[in-house]
């Protein structure tokens, strides 16, 4: 057993993929069949290693099998001599055959400059109560922005007396943030190799598995890799900064670094959780046998026998397996690092505090969830952990909700690519309609700062963002979409559906009590938000279908009315029980996103009414000028798009790329967009906000930093009463909403300095 000094060490990893399913599979290759998602705490580092070695094993005779057996049925890896293969396979030769005009609404008259604690805006979240890390926060009469590898504190209130108070310096690349109790949190990414040298740890690999299934290229909130801002880092870590802040002044309070990618964060108080995906090692495995050279008496090189081709793969199942069994836990988990006034300390979880879903039910990886409490800053995190790769993270005051995928048999999803053709070479089908994905969901009580298991599911298909999952009650609530194997629709849509389930938790784990059957075939799904005991999804093919689900009976989800209008919904706000603020594009009823001009539509500003939600109603809508082809970080990012519910307020950044008909050769723009928003007089546009003037403070005049730091592109929007404070690199404007063309006050910031920075060319501004 490791010390109770590694314990305190290490975050906790909390993976949300436990399919219990048959454990292994046999060189039939027959898919995985769920059954349960339960998680199992390991008992000792033998329990540990010993459940680590068979879930690899699992997967490694799968992955080969597959190959085994598309071989067997006439399916060529088309393999040559040097090259790897078998991601792709291919028939062997041989094998058989309007803008609404809304009433205008005054914003309300600002308050007393002299007030000591302004009203204002706060980072958008799914959950009231519950805040999210962000790069800008607002705290009193303060703003707080991740400038660059600096912490910047920034006197905001009264707008007169708008300049930089103080800050700090981050190490690495920082991400996001916390700000509260007169503390901070900066989670960033650092390069590892002095922490390492320091503390005589040897750095490992990361582990592969070999496993990829082209169903989740584009799925979103995948932990991303790291690049550290230009220049590639061998061995990141994630480094959690604790501030202690006083005034203007910060000071460093703790330093813990962790193997594992920065997934997500929750604050509840004083109380922080963070989410960590990544950090696992493992043995080297080799997935490109090694074939016979053959070539013929006139020098045309002949492919391997199906034979050969087998009997390579198994040799290379035995040379993987014996790397697998010749593994203790050490070489699999991830390590921890503290610095402090005595130097750099590494650690390690306890064997004991792992969880381990069923053999080879998961995509391998780790989740960790670290807990700690601002308020007592010295005191080690708290930890649990598992085995799996987490993607979507929900959490409520209580509760966190982890979502993965679940481990397909790679046969299953090759054989519905590449079906059977009869004598005549038209294609067949290959097998009956399966589904070809599923998410495991873990549910943790964090009432405490100790994350507590409770309970596991899983459902089919996958989950697109937090926003489609949710907790209420002991009931989880999740919107997925269901991707089905054999060919298009008749209409050539894609063969996906999407569901809204309702799981609850008992002896079974966390079953699924409710199903909505298969909404809108062939539509892809774009947003989710649950409010009380409703559930409002938007999927899109031609229309934007808003669809309002009743759960009022956990047992019997069910459509109660539908919306459909052309364009989509990309985030949905809401701005109280019984009406929705959303951002999205618009586009014609054929569903193309131009006019007959060649033209963009632009993005559209709605609010729905679903009062009555047998019929779901549209009440107001803005949307932008067609001949601008314009993006929003608010329709990926929810934390870009602030609503001020005190002033009806409503703030995102706007990116024009180019000027086309009217605007044609106005170049890029980048502005705050600000409306005033109500239910009652609807949207009005009340300006725009151009960081223009404090352009030219980057390296390379206009142009700024390479991977996306610009000093003109507009980052965030914070309301302070009837005063708007719009943030990019080069700085921040103060204006009043009410006369948006001439800034209050404005603060030009120093260039940013960013980690290991390596620009080879400029690159465009915006």
């Amino acid at each position: 057993m490791q010390s109770k000094t590694a314990l305190a060490l290490l975050v906790a990893v909390a993976s949300p993929f436990a399919f219990g399913c048959s454990s292994s599979v046999s060189g039939e290759g027959k898919p995985v069949t769920t059954s349960s998602a339960a998680l199992r705490r390991t008992q000792s580092c033998d329990d540990l290693t010993q459940s680590l070695r068979d879930d690899a094993r699992s997967k490694l005779n799968r992955r080969i099998d597959a190959e085994v057996r598309a071989i067997r049925e006439g399916y060529s890896s088309y393999y040559y001599p040097g090259r790897g293969g078998g991601l792709a396979l291919a028939p062997s030769p041989n094998a058989g055959a309007a803008v609404d005009d809304a009433a205008t609404a005054s914003p309300q008259a600002p308050s007393d400059p002299s007030t000591s604690t302004p009203a204002h805006s706060e980072t958008e979240t799914q959950v009231k109560g519950v805040d999210e890390a962000d790069i800008v926060k607002a705290d009193g009469t303060k703003l707080y922005v991740l400038h660059g590898q600096k912490f910047v504190i920034v006197d905001a209130w009264p707008a007169a007396n708008l300049a930089v108070a103080g800050g700090i310096d981050i190490e690495g690349t920082p991400n996001e943030m916390f700000v509260a109790n007169g503390r901070a949190v900066v989670f960033s990414t650092v390069d590892g190799a002095p922490l390492y040298a320091a503390a005589g740890v040897t750095p490992r690999t990361a582990y592969s598995d070999g496993y990829t299934t082209p169903l989740y290229a584009g799925v979103a909130d995948v932990a991303p890799g790291y690049s550290g801002g230009g220049t590639y880092v061998a061995n990141p870590l994630t480094k959690v900064t604790v501030l202690t802040l006083d005034d203007g002044n910060a000071s460093v309070a703790r330093e813990l670094y962790f193997e594992g990618d920065y997934l997500s964060s929750r604050r509840v108080a004083s109380k922080v959780r963070l989410i960590l995906e990544g950090g696992t090692h493992g043995p080297t495995l080799e997935y490109s046998p090694t074939l016979p050279n053959k070539v013929s008496s006139t020098g045309q090189y002949q492919p391997p026998t199906q034979d050969e081709q087998i009997a390579a793969w198994e040799a290379l199942r035995s040379k993987n397996l014996a790397a697998i069994d010749a593994t203790s836990y050490s070489d699999w988990v991830p390590v921890s690092f503290t610095k402090d006034g005595g130097g750099v300390h590494a650690g390690s979880m306890d064997c004991a505090n792992f969880y381990m879903p069923g053999v080879g039910s998961t995509e391998f990886g780790m989740t960790q969830v670290q807990a700690f409490d601002l308020d007592l800053p010295s005191q080690p995190p708290s930890s649990v952990a598992i085995v799996g790769a987490a993607e979507t993270v929900y959490g409520n005051a209580n509760s966190l909700v982890l979502a993965g995928r679940a481990y397909v048999d790679p046969w299953l999803w090759r054989r519905s690519s590449y079906p059977t053709t009869d004598a005549n070479g038209m294609p067949t089908p290959s097998a009956p309609v399966e589904t070809l994905n599923y998410t495991h969901l873990h549910l943790f009580n964090v009432e405490d700062v100790q994350p507590e298991y409770v309970a596991s599911g899983t459902v089919r298909g996958d989950v697109k963002d937090q926003f489609a999952l949710d907790e209420k009650q002991g009931l989880v609530r999740v919107t997925t979409t269901e991707q089905l194997s054999g060919p298009p629709l008749s209409d050539g849509r894609q063969n996906e559906q999407s569901h809204v389930f309702v799981l609850k938790s008992g002896s079974e784990g966390l079953a699924v009590i409710g199903d909505t059957g298969p909404i809108a075939p062939g539509e892809q799904l774009y947003s989710t938000r649950y409010i009380g005991d409703k559930a409002y999804v938007v999927t899109w093919h031609v229309t934007d279908p808003l669809f309002v689900i009743d759960l009022a009976q956990p047992t019997q989800p069910k459509i109660l009315g539908e919306l459909k209008i052309p364009g989509f919904s990309e985030y949905m706000h809401p701005l109280d029980d019984t009406h929705l603020l959303t951002i999205g594009r618009e586009t014609d009823d054929t569903g193309h996103q131009h006019t007959d001009g060649g033209y963009w539509y632009g993005l559209s500003i709605q609010v729905f009414d679903v009062t009555d939600p047998l019929n779901p109603a549209l009440a107001h809508k803005y949307v932008y000028d067609g001949g601008d082809y314009a993006t929003s970080e608010a329709t990926q990012n929810h934390k870009a798009f602030t609503y001020f519910d005190d002033r009806k307020l409503l703030a995102f950044p706007y990116v024009r790329q180019s000027g086309f008909g009217a605007t044609a050769n106005s170049g890029p723009s980048s502005t705050l967009e600000v409306f005033h928003v109500d239910v009652a007089s609807g949207i009005q546009k009340l300006g725009s906000v151009d960081h223009s003037s404090l352009l030219g403070t980057m390296p390379n005049g206009n142009y700024g930093y390479c991977g996306g730091y610009f000093d003109g592109s507009v980052r965030r929007g914070v309301f302070f009463e009837n005063v708007v404070y719009s943030i990019s690199y080069g700085g921040i404007l103060a204006n009043d909403v009410a006369n948006l063309a001439t800034p209050l006050n404005s603060l030009k910031l120093a260039a940013p300095t960013m980690q290991n920075l390596a620009c080879a060319a400029p690159t465009p501004a915006f």
